[in-house]
């Protein structure tokens, strides 16, 4: 697993260049976005082309659960979760975006904290996302 300030340090940031995990607008500072989350994460223009994709960095914040069993139907358990805290994500970064599970980013109500919109803009196919139009924070 990746280091997550091995991933700011690996890749050399100047304004006008773009990777996967930086970019920049002329005249605005540098910012990034580190994919913590297990895939690859599509974005899409309003005519649905690709236009960029964010490998994930290794870095996985997740919420700790918990279960209850509340009851049973035809000896299949229906359980309760309760979720905890956050784990694994790392401390706010000037400059720096954590893409997370719409979870994590619910739970922890950062600006930094971003997860994909999956809502009606996002590009479907067969009933799936394949790809998002833009980010959300809560």
């Amino acid at each position: 697993m990746l280091c997550f300030w091995h991933l700011l340090g690996e890749y050399p940031i100047t304004e006008g260049t773009y990777s996967p995990l930086h970019f920049s607008l002329k005249g605005e500072k540098m910012k990034q976005i580190i994919n913590c989350t297990p895939h690859t994460i599509y974005v899409s223009n309003e005519l649905g082309e690709i236009t960029q994709s964010f490998d994930p960095s290794g870095v996985l914040p997740r919420l700790t659960t918990s279960q209850e069993v509340v009851d049973e139907v035809e000896g299949i358990r229906i359980t309760r979760t309760k979720y905890g805290a956050v784990e694994g994500l790392p401390a706010p970064v000037e400059g720096v975006y954590l893409l997370c599970s719409s979870l994590v980013a619910g739970a922890v109500r950062r600006p930094d904290v971003i997860s994909p919109d999956t809502g009606k803009t996002a590009v479907r196919k067969d009933g799936q996302v394949v790809a998002v139009r833009g980010f959300q924070t809560f």
